[in-house]
């Protein structure tokens, strides 16, 4: 195969150095007799016979399954809702979803069945009031770093990080795999972030003094931009975070250091899986996954390339939702946004489609109103509509020489 690898490369290299998109199209079809694609299946068949049947060959390389790459952005992500509801209206269901901070909150609506009640979630969105998300009174930090308020997931949005039984659902049990980014802050970085973040009396202090802190808070965020302080978790992706509860894995994700705390509460079970977590991976804290990678492509196609849904032909459509204005409001913020645009820049290459959703509401409008909400459900609907037809084509099931062999259903819904 290394051969054939290579043959392919020597031969697309004319396609590819072709400037014209239309050209290189046609010169890219053309070149599909000189690689041999029938005699090359032949010959794997034959030599994989006990192994590798010809239909599962064919359904490796000729079915891709939609991956989705959900980013962090604050209130920035509503969008990610009324993309997800184009999609389904097309029946073009994720098989796997990675997100991060905002696009892992939202990603549990997503993923929690492969056919969403999207009626149901829109009604407990549109009843969910800021004060029942964020908490100015102090809750003890066990494996979060302390912030100035803190996340907490109370009804109704708790409803949804419960099965039918009203049992918590735990990242293994969602009808679409989903894994969830978190930045584990190091145990060997601890003695060097400042005393509030370790220290329970500094802590408390420091949210005492409350927004006075706020700009200087932004600024040490920037600190934790650094490997050398945290490192990429991916729950959901081992069989011991698989029994990491939803609720708390998209809370540590969304956790902004020194900023907005999470934390588990009152949960034995929990305690002692963090606790285990936190020791096998060398970290004292977990973070939002935004420090890591806000957008965390790579981290999907490697998952991907790992057989995390037993295909490695997956089409990877990422959603990117973290710009903010460039206007006299949000200035404060272009120091964060410089700092994550090499991470973005770095991980653009590793997905099929990057679906920037513009426009945006504020990274700090973390609870609409139900207008302003349902409103921007339309700029999802309408940033991710110009790609529907290249992302339905790109699924469509072909054989060996790149036919289609089947069209699949599409029901507007």
């Amino acid at each position: 195969m290394e051969g054939f690898r290579t043959h392919v490369l020597d031969v697309a290299e004319r396609a590819l150095g072709v400037q014209d998109p239309a050209e290189a199209l046609r010169a890219g079809r053309a070149i599909l007799d000189e690689v041999a694609l029938t005699a090359t299946r032949e010959r794997l068949i034959e030599h994989h016979s006990s192994q590798l049947a010809p239909d599962e060959l064919d359904a490796e390389a000729g079915r891709r399954s939609l991956a989705i790459v959900a980013g962090g952005g604050g209130g920035s992500g509503f969008p990610y809702i009324g993309a997800w509801q184009s999609l389904d209206a097309l029946r073009l269901y994720p098989r796997y979803l990675l997100g991060n901070s905002i696009g892992s909150i939202l990603g549990a609506f997503r993923t929690r069945l492969r056919e969403p009640q999207w009626d149901r979630y829109e009604e407990i969105g549109h009843s969910l009031r800021r004060e029942q998300m964020i908490h100015h009174t102090e809750i003890a930090h066990k494996f979060g770093l302390p912030g100035l308020v803190s996340l907490r997931f109370t009804d109704p949005l708790d409803r949804i990080f419960r099965n039918e039984q009203g049992e918590r659902l735990v990242l293994g049990d969602t009808e679409i795999p989903f894994e969830v980014l978190v930045g584990g802050v190091r145990k060997s970085a601890q003695r060097h972030l400042p005393a509030r973040f370790h220290d329970h009396d500094a802590a408390r202090e420091h949210r005492r003094l409350g927004f006075l802190n706020t700009a200087h808070c932004f600024w040490e965020l920037l600190a934790f931009f650094d490997q050398r302080i945290v490192k990429a978790v991916l729950l959901g992706a081992d069989e011991l975070s698989a029994g990491f509860e939803v609720r708390d894995a998209v809370g540590f994700s969304a956790a902004v250091p020194g900023i907005l705390h999470y934390d588990i509460h009152d949960d034995a079970r929990m305690d002692e899986l963090c606790s285990r977590i936190c020791a096998e991976r060398g970290i004292f804290a977990m973070v939002d996954g935004g420090v890591v990678a806000n957008v965390p492509i790579e981290l999907a196609f490697r998952r991907l390339r790992d057989g995390v849904i037993g295909t490695r032909n997956a089409l990877i459509v990422a959603f990117d939702c973290f710009r903010p204005t460039f206007d006299a409001a949000h200035l404060w913020m272009q120091p964060l946004a410089q700092a994550l645009h090499p991470q973005v820049t770095r991980n653009r290459p590793f997905a099929d489609l990057v679906v920037p959703m513009t426009p945006v509401p504020s990274p700090l409008n973390l609870v609409p109103t139900p207008a302003h909400m349902s409103e921007t459900f339309d700029w999802g609907r309408a940033s991710i509509g110009p790609h529907l037809e290249h992302i339905m084509s790109s699924l469509e099931p072909v054989d060996h020489l790149g036919q289609v062999v089947r069209k699949p259903a599409v029901s507007a819904r």
